[in-house]
C-alpha cells in the first residue's frame, strides 16, 4: 500500500506553518520606497545623511523581515528568515529602490487567499556588510544572527577617526504586512536619527563682567588701549563607545542598549586655529568696544544616547587667549591666559533623546 499527497502551490515553514508558492504568474514582487523625516535632520556631524549633500540613496539601506505565516508579529517567535540584512540600493536608471535577487510576497491561504499570510519589516541605513576596511563595516560591524530569535538587532560603535564617522538611522518597523491588492504598491520607510550629535556649534565669547574690567582699566594715561584675541580653541570628548541598536521601536523611539565590554568611554578631540582672532578691544581714543563672539560651525561629533553604568560622557572645551594692553607709551603687554570647562552631556536637557543637537559655548571671565 502507498498514499501520495499533493499539496498544490504549498509548502511548509521551518516552523511547521503553511506558507503557498504563487505561481509564476501570480507572483507579486516586495517593492520599497523610502525617505528621510524632514523633522529628524538635525544633526549636522560630517557624515550626517541629510545634509551637505549626502543623501540616503548615496548610502542605501539593509533590511531584515520576519515570515510570521498565518500568525501576526506578536503572536510569533519570529527570527529573519524572510529577509537578512537585504542591501536595497537607489538605481538611478531605473529611478527606485532595488535588490538582488527580488523577494515576493506569500499568498493567503483558503480557497480564495482570505487568510492573509503576514511578513513584519525592520531597516535602518546606511548599509553594512561588516567589512572594518569601510567606515560603514567598522561602526556597524555586527547584527543578530539569521537563525536568531527575537527582534533583529544591531552593534554601533565610534569610528577612530573623525572624518570617517558614520551617521545612523532606524525607523519603526512595519509589522504585519500582508501581500498587496496593487500589484505595484510599495513597504514604505521613514527613516530617523538614531544618533545624536555635539559641538556642531561652538561658541566663545568675552563674558560682560570681562568687559566691565576690561573697561575700567583703560584711562587714557596709564593704559591707552586693550584687546582680548583668541589663540587657540579644542574640545576634548568623552563618549560611550558602543551600543546595541534593538530594531524594534517603542513608540517610535530607538531602543539603546548597553555594552558592558571592553572600555566604555573612548576619546575623541577636535581642534580649531582661530587665527589671533580678536574677541574684544577698547581703545580710550575712540571710546568704542567692540565685542565679537567666535563661533564654528560643521563640525559636530556623533554620540550614542546612552550612558554606561557610571560612566557619564564629557566635553572639556580648552580656550587659550591673550589680553593685550597699551600703555601710556605705546607699549604693548601681553598676558596669556587658558580658560578649561568640563561639561557633562547629562546636563543638558533631553541629551539622551535621539537627533538631539546640543551646542556648546564659553564664556570668558577673565579669572581663569
Amino acid at each position: 500500500m502507498f498514499c501520495s499527497v499533493a499539496l498544490l502551490g504549498a509548502c511548509a515553514t521551518d516552523d511547521g506553518q503553511l506558507a503557498t508558492t504563487p505561481s509564476v504568474a501570480d507572483r507579486t514582487v516586495v517593492n520599497f520606497s523610502a525617505a528621510l523625516m524632514a523633522d529628524s535632520i538635525v544633526t549636522r556631524a560630517v557624515g550626517s545623511i541629510g545634509s551637505d549633500g549626502i543623501s540616503l540613496q548615496t548610502h542605501g539601506f539593509g533590511v531584515f523581515a520576519c515570515h510570521t505565516g498565518l500568525y501576526r508579529y506578536g503572536d510569533s517567535n519570529v527570527r529573519p528568515d524572510f529577509m537578512y540584512n537585504e542591501r536595497v540600493y537607489w538605481s538611478t536608471a531605473g529611478s527606485q529602490w532595488t535588490y538582488d535577487p527580488l523577494k515576493y510576497w506569500p499568498s493567503g491561504e483558503g480557497d480564495s487567499g482570505e487568510y492573509p499570510q503576514y511578513v513584519s519589516f525592520f531597516a535602518y541605513a546606511p548599509y553594512s556588510d561588516c567589512d572594518a576596511s569601510t567606515s560603514e563595516g567598522y561602526c556597524i560591524p555586527t547584527f543578530s544572527y539569521q537563525f536568531e530569535q527575537g527582534n533583529p538587532w544591531l552593534t554601533y560603535r565610534l569610528h577612530t577617526d573623525l572624518t570617517k564617522q558614520v551617521d545612523l538611522l532606524y525607523c519603526s518597523p512595519l509589522l504585519d504586512q500582508t501581500r498587496p491588492v496593487v500589484g505595484d504598491s510599495k513597504v514604505e520607510f521613514h527613516f530617523k536619527h538614531a544618533l545624536a550629535c555635539v559641538g556642531d556649534q561652538l561658541t566663545v565669547r568675552v563674558s560682560s563682567g570681562m568687559e566691565q574690567k576690561l573697561l575700567e582699566t583703560v584711562d587714557g594715561i596709564s593704559k591707552k588701549a586693550v584687546e582680548v584675541k583668541l589663540t587657540s580653541v579644542s574640545i576634548t570628548y568623552q563618549l560611550t563607545e558602543k551600543g546595541r541598536l534593538e530594531l524594534w521601536t517603542a513608540n517610535g523611539t530607538p531602543q539603546w542598549q548597553t555594552l558592558s565590554s571592553e572600555s566604555a568611554l573612548c576619546t575623541r578631540t577636535v581642534s580649531f586655529a582661530p587665527a589671533d582672532y580678536t574677541l574684544y578691544s577698547y581703545s580710550h581714543t575712540g571710546g568704542i568696544a567692540v565685542s565679537r563672539p567666535w563661533q564654528n560651525q560643521g563640525h559636530g561629533v556623533f554620540y550614542i544616547p546612552i550612558e554606561v553604568g557610571a560612566h557619564p560622557q564629557t566635553a572639556t572645551i580648552s580656550v587659550g587667549y591673550a589680553v593685550l594692553t597699551t600703555d601710556g607709551d605705546n607699549v604693548v603687554t601681553t598676558e596669556s591666559k587658558t580658560s578649561t570647562r568640563v561639561l557633562t552631556l547629562s546636563n543638558f536637557q533631553d541629551s539622551y533623546m535621539a537627533g538631539r543637537h546640543l551646542y556648546l559655548g564659553i564664556s570668558l571671565s577673565g579669572n581663569d
